[in-house]
């Protein structure tokens, strides 16, 4: 039995009779008392009368990009953000795990002040390529990119592992404003320390110059044999929290 506050919303993978396998529906508490959704015989769903449904997702869908509102589903993550991108403000939440990533998540705005956040959901982006998440603005007046997790879980996390003689980046921020409010940002150098690879280090968030970065919750982890930092800031970036 799992009981969902009046005005909240859940997802669950409903299976009527095989007719609506590959579907999740989001079903949301309209009136202002407790409901309950419970599963009975044969694979059917009881929702009870204080229930709607109120969206339909694929199981394909990687992500979601809310814009004033309306909901709009991708079957990758790159989509969603692409999109993103292009609008003056906008959510993207993931719906499920993306992992093995081997090449870079960029998100790159050409909009006046775009603000974008990407609710990790409780989910994981991992990888193992150096700055794993990009983020740059070309636009005269620089993006906002706001990294947070919703979830009630709070398991949501950005994660890079690899082995490099070099600097394994979690986050490269380039250009624009990124602020961590929740999730989790994780670089991990497995390679072994030597006189050969004495260039062993990881860092969580990397900031360039003109670039600014704040920190209101969440959380950076970092580990390596030779050097480990949440975050490097250069030139005239500013940091705050």
């Amino acid at each position: 039995t799992q009981r969902i506050e009046a005005g909240a919303t859940a997802v669950y993978d409903f299976d009527f009779d095989g007719l609506l396998t590959d579907s999740v529906y989001a079903i949301q508490v309209v009136y202002d008392s407790l409901t309950t959704v419970r599963p009975i015989g044969g694979g059917f769903y009881q929702m009870f009368p204080l229930c709607k449904m109120v969206e339909q997702y694929s199981t394909d869908d990687v992500a979601e990009v809310i814009v004033n509102g309306a909901s709009t589903p991708f079957a990758s993550l790159k989509e969603a953000l692409d999109f993103a991108a292009k609008q003056q403000e906008a959510e993207v939440k993931l719906l499920k795990d993306v992992t093995d990533l081997s090449q870079r998540i960029v998100y790159k705005s050409s909009v006046d002040n775009n603000v974008c956040t990407l609710d990790l959901n409780g989910h994981q982006i991992s990888g193992t390529i150096t700055s794993l998440l990009y983020i740059k603005s070309v636009a005269k007046a620089p993006c906002t990119f706001v990294l947070t997790d919703n979830s009630r879980s709070k398991s949501g996390k950005i994660s890079v592992k690899a082995g490099m003689n070099g600097v394994l980046r979690a986050v490269y921020a380039y250009s624009g404003m990124f602020h961590l409010e929740g999730g989790t940002i994780e670089a991990c150098n497995t390679l072994a320390y030597s006189v050969i690879n004495s260039k062993v280090s990881a860092v969580g968030v990397y900031v360039c110059p003109q670039m600014q970065f704040g920190m209101t919750g969440g959380s950076i982890v970092c580990q390596a044999e030779r050097y480990a930092y949440g975050v490097v800031s250069y030139g005239q970036s500013q940091l705050t929290g």
